[in-house]
């Protein structure tokens, strides 16, 4: 389930339902110290829409380091911080 690490939802009920999907390019954001702070996943999956057809589509997956400590290990998961449609719709934020 995406809630369990993730700060925005990607509901099936409005954006639909991913279940594979194929990496095609991840892009790195580093701090000024070089650390990787960010990482620009596009995809591209077949998701099944609310009315039941399936497209195909791209999107941009923004995953973010989740602060464990106040010193951040360079052992510290991942989390979604965003899903942008290759279009330019954004996945609805959790509240």
């Amino acid at each position: 389930m995406l809630s369990n690490f993730a700060t925005v939802a990607f509901e099936p009920a409005a954006q639909g339902i991913i279940t594979t999907f194929t990496i095609t390019k991840v892009a790195l954001e580093r701090s000024a110290d070089g650390e990787v702070v960010s990482k620009a996943v596009t995809i591209d999956a077949p998701v099944k829409l609310p009315g039941g057809q399936t497209v195909q589509k791209t999107l941009v997956v923004t995953l973010r380091r989740a602060p464990l400590t106040e010193e951040r290990s360079p052992n510290s998961r991942w989390i979604v911080t965003a899903i942008t449609d290759a279009s330019g719709s954004v996945a609805t934020p959790l509240s």
